[in-house]
């Protein structure tokens, strides 16, 4: 047996690493929208993990053989999918509604791809981070919930909800030495998440005589 790509028909962990790595990489034109070093790596996992739909909702475990009955732990509604928990639930309607009230837009939530376009406007770099740690909270925030009420029996209120994400956000902010616009609807999206506000470099001044 013959390995063709490699010079001496042998075939070794680097040239599988790197045939691998060059012929089966993914372009995804999602990815650079969830990560963020000011965002932790967790919550931007989780999102990850939910676009690869891979995530241990019913929907998939019953793809995998597991046949349970399901049911949407935070409205008991519908069957449990992706789609339903995330989108498609009261709970989740909500979040995303305030989210989208405090931007001051009409947003299109009906889709991943759409909550995650969102943070691709004409924003502010500090303002752009601070949307994009808002939406990636949001999805951890109703993950944590759905997590919350199925296996401890414990409801947490959408007040609650809103709180835990306005303190994250917060942290991805103020952590942040992004510039910030004079805009003042800018502005007051950055004092909603108790974000304080980096002001832009100023013009350096030089007198000429």
């Amino acid at each position: 047996m013959i390995w063709k790509p490699s010079h001496d028909d042998n075939l070794s962990f680097k040239d599988a690493y790197l045939f691998q790595t060059s012929s089966h990489s993914q372009h995804i034109n999602w990815a650079k929208s969830i990560w963020h070093i000011m965002i932790p790596p967790s919550k931007s996992l989780l999102v990850w993990r939910l676009f690869h739909n891979k995530l241990p909702t019913d929907d998939n475990l019953i793809l995998r053989g597991c046949y349970i009955p399901s049911i949407c732990s935070l409205c008991c509604l519908a069957q449990e999918t992706s789609q339903h928990l995330f989108l498609d639930c009261p709970f989740a309607f909500q979040l995303w509604s305030w989210l989208v009230s405090i931007l001051n837009l009409q947003c299109n939530v009906s889709s991943f791809m759409d909550i995650l376009t969102i943070s691709d406007r004409s924003w502010s770099p500090h303002c752009k981070l601070v949307i994009k740690a808002a939406i990636i909270h949001c999805f951890h925030t109703i993950w944590h919930c759905r997590n919350q009420k199925r296996f401890n029996d414990r409801k947490i209120l959408i007040s609650s909800d809103i709180n835990i994400i306005i303190a994250g956000n917060s942290l991805s902010g103020n952590n942040s030495k992004l510039a910030a616009s004079l805009s003042i609807s800018k502005f007051m999206i950055l004092k909603q998440f108790h974000v304080k506000v980096n002001p832009p470099k100023h013009h350096l001044i030089k007198e000429v005589l």
